[in-house]
């Protein structure tokens, strides 16, 4: 995109322009440089900061992506009604994992190309804003630790390996895996959000740019908590995963990941079982003599059930954040196209 303002020889502004963030005049300032006053860029004055001056194929580009981001929200929640139906219709086990797979996979391809379509640089604009390079970098590294984590778990539940250490260490590696991809999700969201943010200063809908920004608050505080909850969660599985796999193995039989294996070399002797005896659940006895069930945690519960209900209403604040974004995007582009503005590239 070429400057709507006029330069001097040496490439400076030559006429009277203010700062888009603080309001200082660029007059005499690089074309390429940065405002003196507060370091935003002389160019977002000069090319026009508002989305009306951007190029409407690249337009496109960030509303087509924020339908296919904001469409793997309804994919999910499809997902996790068919989910529920099978099980409520106990369909056979294969069926609903090949469904909640298949879906998984589908879901995951639509979120990765709307998160790159709404990334696309902007023509002419360099360099790169830095929330474009987190998100797609974030993207890659979620994407290909899910894919490692998949084949790993994989490998476990199907018992293709024989040897007991490995399929512990690729159970490790399977939750590993799994936790920094969804870390590294969470960092794709964080820079999602600051591109909504100042994409939606430019459009200008300054509502939407401090809705984002209080998402970015918000979606920062529930990682961090989820953070120390993988910690807490994750490290005492991790450290009794070890011992446990080699006393299992001594007996001939291990138990990976929910998956009975066989270590043992000889054919396994019939083993003889008695007959099942009910076990009650926990009591305490009181001085009466009578036993009574145990209490259950009420706080643990309750803070289980507030933390789930943040959870579901992130999950909707961002949804209506990404509908209503790319709502303002689609009518700069039907402004663009009521004045029959060039498509650019």
């Amino acid at each position: 995109m070429q400057p709507i303002m006029e330069l001097d020889s040496d490439g400076r502004v030559a006429e009277d322009i203010a700062c888009r963030r603080c309001g200082y005049n660029l007059r005499t300032q690089p074309a390429h440089g940065v405002c003196p006053d507060c370091g935003q860029a002389v160019r977002d004055a000069l090319q026009g900061y508002y989305l009306r001056y951007a190029p409407l194929q690249w337009l496109r580009r960030l509303s087509l992506g924020l339908v296919l981001i904001y469409g793997t929200a309804i994919i999910g929640f499809l997902l996790g009604l068919a989910s529920s139906l099978l099980s409520d219709l106990q369909a056979g086990g294969a069926v609903q994992v090949s469904v909640t797979t298949g879906t998984n996979v589908v879901s995951m391809l639509i979120y990765a190309i709307g998160v790159w379509l709404f990334t696309t640089p902007e023509p002419g604009v360099s360099p790169r804003p830095r929330s474009i390079v987190v998100a797609r970098v974030a993207l890659l590294l979620s994407g290909v630790l899910a894919l490692i984590g998949a084949a790993c778990g994989f490998v476990v539940a199907m018992s293709l390996i024989d040897d007991t250490a490995i399929l512990s260490s690729l159970f490790t590696g399977m939750i590993v895996t799994g936790w920094i991809a969804v870390v590294a999700g969470l960092v794709c969201s964080l820079a999602i959000l600051y591109r909504i943010r100042h994409v939606m200063e430019r459009v200008p809908r300054p509502g939407l740019a401090r809705f984002a920004g209080f998402g970015i608050w918000l979606l920062a505080i529930v990682a961090s908590l989820s953070f120390a909850v993988l910690v807490v969660r994750l490290v005492p599985l991790l450290t009794a995963l070890g011992p446990a796999i080699s006393a299992q193995t001594s007996t001939g039989i291990a138990t990976v990941g929910g998956t009975v294996v066989s270590t043992s070399t000889q054919p396994a002797a019939p083993v003889a079982t008695a007959p099942a005896v009910p076990v009650p659940g926990p009591t305490t006895a009181p001085a009466g003599g009578l036993a009574r069930p145990a209490r259950v945690p009420t706080f643990g519960l309750a803070l289980a059930a507030i933390f789930g209900c943040g959870i579901v209403i992130l999950g909707l604040a961002g949804l209506i954040l990404l509908i209503r974004a790319q709502r303002a995007i689609a009518a700069v582009i039907h402004e663009q196209q009521a004045r029959g503005a060039p498509t650019g590239s």
